[in-house]
């Protein structure tokens, strides 16, 4: 059976049309990406009948959505996809797509969608987190309660490469981690490894252990012959925007251990944004810690952004040096009466701007 759906006829109508019950107690929010107007109408027509649930189809979400279907037919699609997995570390994604390119982690329905398909998939989902559509809502008054989990980044490959920067600006010399491939820490501020992207953030996940590494300051001479001795292609970045990114995958929606997300945060300068891969989204949470001290607890309420999302990009601030956590008598954002707002200067409205942009407010 494939998806049908006529312009004449609203998911809303169709679905009053049938008189079809709705549990008020099951509620499943589905977040879309890259599917066209007419499979989304569709979806919302067929999916609450085979699956008994009230169903909420959204493009962005304000908390995570319970499952993600994201199209891989479109420009960029495995890019953003890592994005989204490293929003939504814990929501279970299927991926559709006209080609047989299933993406490591994800459950896969190839297109034209077949209902039948798309539903043992999300069954599949729902079996393996039987917390889905039945756990409650979390409104976002209810975010100051909820704390990020922690971990700890000198047992993880950030922590390992703060340290060779540490040594690398503090003696003025070049500095060599090894055991993970190579990652060279120049003189010059940059940072050199044999590594890919994709490797790099892979070695993020695991736990990395001080035997398996070894950290030594090296001269140029054995630069020299470290580098022409490589038969793989070597790639270089800065060392702010390494830092960044290795952080951010480190954390996956964690925050160091020390931090916590009922205590007031600011950044003492902006990250380059133009040199990180989610410039846009640098800049818009930049724009909300800048402003003042603010917790993550409070941003996230004042602002509609996932915890987890804040999460990410403090622990970077925190990888690269620019957050401060030194605040007596920091200022809320809590107004009279307990209610929330976000701050209303120029900085404040293009947080909320760049905020209502990059996650769909």
């Amino acid at each position: 059976m494939y998806l049908r759906h006529t312009a004449e006829t609203s998911a809303a109508e169709y679905r009053q049309s049938l008189h079809m019950p709705m549990s008020n107690d099951k509620n499943l929010v589905i977040m879309t990406a890259g599917l066209t107007r007419s499979e989304k109408n569709s979806l919302e027509i067929l999916l609450p009948r085979r699956l008994q649930y009230d169903i909420s189809i959204v493009e962005r979400a304000g908390s995570d959505p319970d499952i993600i279907l994201y199209c891989l037919d479109q420009a960029d699609a495995q890019y953003n996809l890592q994005h989204i997995k490293d929003a939504h570390f814990r929501t279970p994604i299927i991926c559709l797509s006209h080609n047989d390119t299933p993406h490591e982690g994800t459950a896969f329905v190839k297109r034209p969608i077949k209902v039948d398909q798309l539903v043992k998939a999300i069954d599949k989902a729902l079996e393996d987190n039987p917390t889905i559509g039945k756990a409650p809502v979390i409104q976002p008054s209810a975010h100051k309660e909820i704390d990020a989990p922690h971990f700890h980044m000198g047992e993880k490959l950030i922590g390992k490469l703060l340290e060779a920067r540490k040594i690398s600006t503090s003696s003025n010399q070049n500095v060599l981690v090894e055991g993970i491939g190579f990652f060279l820490f120049r003189k010059d501020g940059n940072v050199y490894t044999n590594n890919k992207k994709n490797t790099i953030r892979s070695m993020c996940v695991p736990t990395l252990y001080s035997g398996s590494i070894t950290t030594m300051v090296i001269s140029e001479n054995q630069v020299n012959k470290l580098l022409k001795k490589q038969n793989k292609p070597i790639y270089g970045y800065s060392t702010e925007a390494l830092l960044w990114d290795v952080a951010g995958w480190c954390s996956r929606g964690a925050l160091p251990k020390g931090l916590q997300t009922s205590k007031p945060l600011t950044i003492t300068m902006w990250p380059n944004c133009t040199e990180l891969a989610n410039s846009l989204g640098a800049v818009a949470m930049s724009s909300i810690f800048a402003q003042g001290a603010i917790s993550i607890a409070d941003a996230a309420e004042a602002y509609d952004v996932p915890v987890s999302t804040l999460s990410v990009y403090i622990t970077s601030c925190h990888a690269t040096g620019i957050l401060s956590t030194n605040h007596k008598g920091a200022s809320s954002s809590k107004k009279k009466g307990g209610q929330r707002k976000g701050k209303t200067g120029i900085l404040g409205k293009l947080a909320r701007r760049l905020a209502n942009r990059v996650f769909g407010k």
